[in-house]
């Protein structure tokens, strides 16, 4: 019997990349890894790199694979973490009433 394939759906993989390049990527020096990535979203996916550009690299492929995943299993992935969100925010005019 052979095995279905594990690789993710290119369509998902598309979907996912204006998703992450929203996100707020956090860096930080290593002595052992030189440098080490992660994104405020989804702070349970890390990437490495000897350079801050690899490890920038790295962490976007890493997170365009778990949000693509997450696309593909009808799953919503995290919204960016901005504050507050753009299109809750109404124009209001004055000061508040107490």
């Amino acid at each position: 019997m052979a095995r279905k394939s594990l690789r993710l759906n290119k369509k998902f993989l598309d979907q996912a990349l204006p998703i992450v390049m929203r996100y707020h990527f956090v860096f930080e020096r290593n002595l052992s890894l030189q440098f080490i990535g992660s994104a405020l979203e989804m702070p349970y996916v890390f990437a490495d790199g000897a350079t801050i550009q690899d490890c920038y690299k790295t962490l976007v492929s890493a997170l365009q694979c778990a949000v693509g995943t997450m696309l593909e299993m009808k799953q919503k992935p995290p919204e960016s973490a901005q504050w507050p969100p753009a299109r809750r925010m109404k124009a209001k005019r004055g000061l508040p009433k107490h």
